[in-house]
């Protein structure tokens, strides 16, 4: 055998170029590890929530968030991520609604980068117990466990349980990390007080770090405590 007679093979996964939504559903259903998924620019909103089970990258074909919008209609969720090797990257996300993450809950980790959140609500509350207080931190518009938040904007979204909260970016995890996020007006719908709740516009447990981090005009219709 000679070295003409070797033949390499090359395993690679599809990019799935997308145009429309039952388009992109279609791909984010059958994409392996290793795919891509690249959306033309435009408005989208897909027939259910986009779940991503396995390594690969979702991201807006020109780069510019502002070009891709995807929207959860204000009936469901936009993104989720059973990943740690998922990436969305260079879109907006908008409309989404569910007890947390309206817009993305990062449930196993994975990555969003150069993403914008609006007009996304959380309904549901999670507890941490610190210090005599109880904290919801489930992150109304991006739930973050364990995955990396970089340049993103979160901002317009809102809270509406009834415990008066506006954790709109929560973040858990020692492995959870964002860099250079904008964290501004966003509202809870509540104004009721019955224990006591901390208010606070993102919420971190576990040793997880943000860092480069603009958070400002976020309103939750009362005074924090303490």
């Amino acid at each position: 055998e000679t070295a003409s007679d070797e033949i390499a093979v090359v395993s690679t996964q599809p990019v799935y170029e997308v145009t429309t939504a039952a388009e992109l559903v279609e791909a984010v259903d059958a994409a392996q590890d290793g795919a891509e998924i690249v959306i033309a620019a435009g408005d989208y909103v897909p027939s259910k929530t986009l779940v991503l089970r396995n390594a690969v990258t979702v991201r807006g074909a020109t780069g510019n968030r502002g070009d891709v919008k995807i929207s959860g209609n204000k009936a469901r969720g936009v993104f989720t991520i059973y990943h740690p090797g998922a990436v969305i990257s260079s879109l907006t996300v908008k409309d989404g609604v569910a007890a947390s993450g309206g817009g993305v809950l990062m449930d196993i980790g994975g990555t969003i980068t150069n993403v914008a959140v609006y007009g996304c609500s959380g309904s549901g509350w999670y507890c941490e117990f610190n210090s005599a207080y109880w904290y919801y931190d489930g992150g109304g518009a991006v739930g973050n466990w364990n995955g990396t938040v970089i340049d993103c904007d979160i901002s317009a979204n809102k809270h509406t349980s009834t415990y008066n909260s506006i954790a709109v970016y929560g973040q858990h995890g020692s492995l959870a990390f964002a860099d250079r996020i904008i964290v501004t007006n966003n509202t809870s719908s509540s104004g009721i007080d019955i224990y006591k709740y901390r208010v606070a516009p993102v919420v971190i447990t576990g040793g997880s770090t943000i860092r480069n981090a603009f958070i400002a005009y976020n309103d939750a219709g009362r005074p924090p405590l303490g």
